[in-house]
């Protein structure tokens, strides 16, 4: 029994540590240049969107540039056995995701509806400057379901994004009593 379960315990484990992280050298990166780098971000020219199998790390010295009409679907290993989504978006430095009322940015999957399409664990800004560098501006968030830290879309710790004409649909805490939002806040104790 347990030379049965500890294959599948580790491939659990692994199976997250997927990422793309950036430089740290304070460089303005695209989706299509990340999409160069590593192999779990592609372009599907038949969908017209970056289909994404890891995290995306920003760190504090760089920032990631999502172009109006991009659309990012982050797509979950364990979909349709009960697991949220797998995947997330952090930032350390400066997300500009920049739509426009003509081409909004999509971030998630486009069908997602609790009962079908992929679901994954939202953006995430930790210690990003105080001053609203980051911005999303006419986004469209779907189906982000997280239940480790923010149970919401977008979670802000020690951050202040501008978030500007943004439709956020679709999240769940993946809690038994539902719940989730749209965004959170946290914040560190400094003892």
């Amino acid at each position: 029994m347990k030379k049965i379960l500890l294959p599948g315990i580790l491939s659990f484990l692994f199976i997250n540590l997927q990422a793309w992280e950036s430089s740290n050298e304070g460089i303005a990166y695209t989706m299509e240049m990340i999409a160069l780098e590593t192999e779990y971000i592609t372009y599907n020219d038949t969908t017209s969107q970056y289909e994404i199998w890891c995290d995306i790390e920003i760190l504090e010295n760089d920032t990631l540039i999502i172009k109006p009409g991009e659309n990012l679907k982050f797509y979950n290993p364990y979909q349709g056995y009960g697991y949220y989504g797998q995947y997330a978006m952090d930032i350390y430095g400066t997300l500009l995701a920049i739509g426009t009322k003509e081409q909004a940015i999509f971030l998630g999957d486009p069908e997602y509806d609790f009962d079908n399409g992929e679901n994954w664990q939202g953006i995430r800004f930790f210690d990003t400057s105080p001053n609203g560098e980051s911005i999303l501006k006419y986004c469209i968030i779907r189906g982000a379901i997280s239940p480790v830290i923010a149970e919401s879309a977008i979670y802000c710790e020690n951050s202040s994004p501008i978030i500007d004409h943004c439709e956020i649909s679709y999240m769940w805490s993946g809690s038994e009593t539902g719940g989730g939002g749209g965004v959170s806040v946290g914040m560190k104790v400094i003892r």
